[in-house]
């Protein structure tokens, strides 16, 4: 049978015998049915019996309470025993901490745990996420979302430290927390360091092809892309070649550009990327003039 955390239990047994028999609670773990003990009464548990009936009576039923539970009656004729399994469902327990920081960022904070080893005998559907900044009282409500023991916690505010805590859910409702340590919501590196003067190479009337080496410090985070800029010598503004970053090629950057006006000089500058930010921009390459590479 099953009973669910918080309510009362009535597991209830008819009883036959004449002279009318002694009745005995016994219980043991689901998993070792053999280790029974005989079941105490209290405040918690009681036996009840009324005329042809004996009810065990478990008050705000916990999940510890399930158990395979034995009635045996006897008398000076013999005795005779029946087994019942209650399964007690709730609530989930606390996952399974600590709490692990899996990536750590000026603006957002990456968390992993695991799930509870009680899931309170129904599947775990989902886990709620909540935060609080230093030196505050209240917990925020983050999300409810995950399904699994990752989430990342956007919208921090860089240089603030936060506790976050996480909770397991399932039909019956919401488990106890588990806390993890303060941490503070900062870049763990700098933006790269800047790439050297590009080169041009390949000078037609209509394009150009930019060289450049990625920069000697990559900040502590992999270079992930390039913005490559361009100006005639004549304008003071320099403009983006490109919509999104180049991608990083693992032989060597290049990129060629075009739609170059015939007889413009142009410089090129390239600016390097990683997860904090962007660099600073190279030194100008060296001016170039678009034209016929023949005449």
């Amino acid at each position: 049978m099953e009973g669910e955390e918080g309510l009362d239990v009535h597991i209830v047994a008819r009883i036959h015998g004449c002279p009318f028999p002694s009745l005995v609670w016994q219980k043991a773990p689901i998993a070792k049915p053999e280790d029974k003990a005989v079941v105490q009464y209290d405040q918690h548990v009681n036996k009840l019996v009324v005329d042809n009936k004996c009810t065990l009576l478990i008050q705000q039923s916990k999940r510890d309470d399930s158990s395979l539970y034995t009635i045996t009656a006897s008398n000076s004729l013999g005795k005779a025993s029946k087994e019942i399994k209650l399964t007690v469902l709730g609530r989930p327990g606390v996952p399974v901490g600590p709490i692990e920081f899996k990536e750590v960022f000026a603006e957002r904070i990456t968390l992993t745990w695991k799930p509870p080893r009680d899931d309170g005998g129904s599947k775990v559907t989902n886990y709620v996420i909540e935060k609080r900044e230093e030196n505050r009282k209240s917990w925020v409500h983050v999300s409810d979302d995950p399904k699994e023991g990752l989430y990342t916690v956007q919208r921090l505010t860089e240089g603030h430290e936060y506790e976050f805590r996480v909770m397991a859910q399932n039909k019956y409702g919401v488990g106890p927390p588990l806390c993890s340590e303060p941490e503070k919501a900062r870049n763990l590196f700098t933006v790269p360091g800047q790439v050297e003067k590009p080169k041009v190479e390949d000078v037609t009337l209509e394009s150009m092809v930019i060289i450049w080496d990625e920069p000697k410090y990559d900040g502590g985070s992999p270079v992930s892309g390039y913005w490559l800029e361009r100006k005639e010598t004549t304008a003071k503004r320099w403009t983006k070649v490109n919509r999104t970053p180049i991608r990083v090629m693992p032989l060597g950057q290049e990129y060629e550009i075009t739609g170059l006006q015939e007889g413009a000089i142009y410089q090129f500058r390239v600016t390097a990327i990683n997860a904090a930010g962007m660099g600073l921009p190279s030194v100008p390459s060296d001016p170039v003039l678009s034209r016929d590479p023949i005449s």
